[in-house]
């Protein structure tokens, strides 16, 4: 079953002297409901992580990046290209430089590198009970090929796509901060590109996202506090993708909500490409295309016909939503 939530969207526009302008539109939402389980992922849908297939681990240290991973390919994000990328065990993948704050702040931020936030709260895996953090880059034809079926499943209208390597990262059982293990997060992203396009997915498997905030960042018994934030950020203090329920008590039904109509399954395309994305029937895209200068910025929201923006210099566009959930505005 889905459940539909209204929700306010709020275009900021400021071109070169002309006055900021404000746009709003009252739309519906999609928000998926896991009410039989059956409906959620399991986790036996993630790519295959672990020891037993090869990947690397973080040590159990708090706070702690992994060296630079070299990647075999170049990686682009929102128009610019990487060749290194970072490993955070506080749900992060950085480029250019480790990322090891604890507290999630609001998107999006300035000044900091590319962030891809899958999940970021102040995990701890110091307990020997307190999980793992498993990466390895990818380039076995059946993992592609399946990468390929997810995106081709999502957007259908897109042209087809088939990655020449991946990047799997997995919080694998991770408790909170302070050596907390009671309550455990598992979730994962797979980056893929061609060099030219590039997807990211996340997962959150059913029963598997169990707190959203730990000690340090004023939760109490893994609620409350400063929730944990999803989503990517540019690093120029404009362009972000925030899910839903971000750094609110909300973020705990990440595991039941879609951009792709798969509870627990989030797809964004992040090049710098501007071609348009098609989402399947009955999915909401949030933002699946790029949001960059001079380029087209185009989304489609459910119950509105896809908006193409042409975005010229000097364009701040910003888009924040607010859903009908339970939430604290940031």
């Amino acid at each position: 079953p889905a459940l539909y939530y209204s929700y306010t969207a709020s275009f900021f526009c400021n071109w070169q002297g002309i006055q900021p302008t404000s746009v709003m539109l009252q739309v519906t939402v999609l928000m998926l409901a896991c009410f039989e389980a059956a409906l959620c992922i399991p986790l036996t849908d993630f790519f295959p992580f672990g020891a037993a297939s090869g990947d690397s681990v973080l040590a159990r240290m708090d706070d702690i990046s992994s060296p630079p991973i070299n990647l075999s390919i170049i990686f682009p994000y929102f128009g610019m290209d990487y060749d290194t990328v970072y490993v955070n065990d506080n749900g992060i993948i950085s480029f250019t430089n480790p990322f090891n704050d604890f507290d999630p702040l609001a998107l999006p931020l300035n000044g900091t590198p590319g962030l891809i936030a899958v999940y970021w709260a102040d995990t701890d895996t110091r307990p020997d009970d307190g999980g793992f953090v498993w990466f390895r880059e990818a380039n076995d034809s059946v993992l592609l090929t399946r990468f390929q079926q997810e995106l081709q499943s999502a957007f259908p209208n897109e042209m087809i796509f088939l990655p020449t390597s991946l990047l799997i990262v997995t919080w694998d059982h991770v408790g909170y901060n302070n050596r907390s293990t009671n309550l455990t997060n598992t979730f994962q992203c797979v980056m893929g590109t061609d060099e030219n396009r590039a997807y990211l997915i996340f997962l959150y498997a059913d029963d598997e996202i169990q707190w959203t905030t730990a000690d340090t960042s004023g939760g109490i018994n893994g609620f409350g506090g400063n929730p944990a934030v999803a989503g990517l950020n540019v690093g120029d203090g404009v362009r972000f993708i925030k899910i839903p329920g971000s750094r609110t008590p909300a973020v705990i039904n990440i595991t039941s909500t879609s951009n792709v109509n798969k509870p627990g399954v989030w797809i964004f395309r992040v090049d710098s490409g501007n071609g348009t994305v098609t989402p399947s029937a009955g999915a909401d895209p949030h933002f699946v295309c790029p949001l960059r200068n001079g380029e087209n910025l185009c989304f489609s929201i459910q119950g509105i016909p896809e908006f193409i923006f042409n975005l010229f210099s000097d364009l701040n566009f910003q888009l924040n939503s607010k859903f009908g959930l339970p939430t604290v505005e940031e």
